[in-house]
């Protein structure tokens, strides 16, 4: 309901730009951790927040390096020359790169590389239906994929201990 709110009310950029200067804040006090931070669509293209973030991790390879920006495929795939533009500018600081909700949009695989993306984190509907063979097949798929690509995978929302050991 708060997200719906934020976006209904044209608020998504300053949400986002508030989150991710936490995050580097929090990142700076406590250098063993590592903080993921999921950007909006209208953040991604957003030239000001992209400034801040550069200005805030300028120089802070240690902090920019444990900083994991999250974007999600109807993200990426809405201007996909201004997110390879933002994603070059993420990782030039260090920063890794997370494709949110893979499975749930448009994104071919294939597009993966000119993404040039660090981790794919399935889409919890997948996850939720592991018991349907097609989602086990999908999920078993893209695991042997992405670690075919030195990609890191995460799936999401995994509720019960039976569904993470599966998983892992």
């Amino acid at each position: 309901k708060f997200i719906g709110a934020v976006e209904k009310m044209g608020l998504t950029r300053l949400v986002d730009s508030f989150c991710v200067q936490q995050a580097i804040q929090e990142l700076i006090n406590y250098p063993e951790i590592k903080w993921s931070v999921n950007v909006s669509n209208h953040t991604l293209t957003d030239a000001q927040w992209l400034r801040e973030v550069s200005n805030l991790l300028r120089d802070r390879s240690d902090v920019a390096e444990r900083l994991i920006v999250e974007i999600t495929e109807s993200a990426a795939m809405s201007d996909i020359a201004q997110t390879i533009r933002v994603i070059k500018t993420l990782e030039d600081l260090g920063c890794k790169i997370a494709l949110d909700d893979f499975g749930a949009g448009q994104t071919a695989f294939s597009q993966r590389k000119d993404l040039s993306l660090d981790i794919v984190k399935i889409d919890k509907s997948f996850i939720r239906n592991m018991d349907k063979d097609e989602n086990m097949l999908f999920i078993n798929t893209l695991q042997s994929l992405a670690s075919g690509m030195h990609l890191e995978t995460v799936g999401e929302g995994a509720e019960t201990i039976a569904e993470a050991e599966i998983l892992m």
